[in-house]
């Protein structure tokens, strides 16, 4: 899967993100607890970061779906904590 914004930057951050999701897919699946510690200390850090660089992007160009975005965001935040 793909998503594009056609920003190339937080496009490039959405790969990023999508393959770290099958890293952790495969960690759970295999039962690798050790395989799944990095790659969730990394999200803590990547997602505050990403998300508040896209965020800034939405409100920069006005997008109207700001307010549900931010809120997804959010939901996944607590999710990775």
């Amino acid at each position: 899967m793909k998503i594009k914004i056609g920003h190339d930057h937080i496009d490039d951050h959405h790969e990023e993100l999508l393959a770290l999701d099958t890293q952790l897919d495969k960690a759970i699946s295999t039962n690798s607890r050790k395989g799944m510690l990095p790659i969730i200390e990394f999200l803590e850090h990547y997602v505050v970061d990403h998300f508040h660089e896209e965020e800034t992007l939405m409100q920069t160009k006005d997008y109207s779906g700001y307010d549900l975005h931010k809120q997804e965001h959010m939901m996944f935040q607590q999710a990775v904590k």
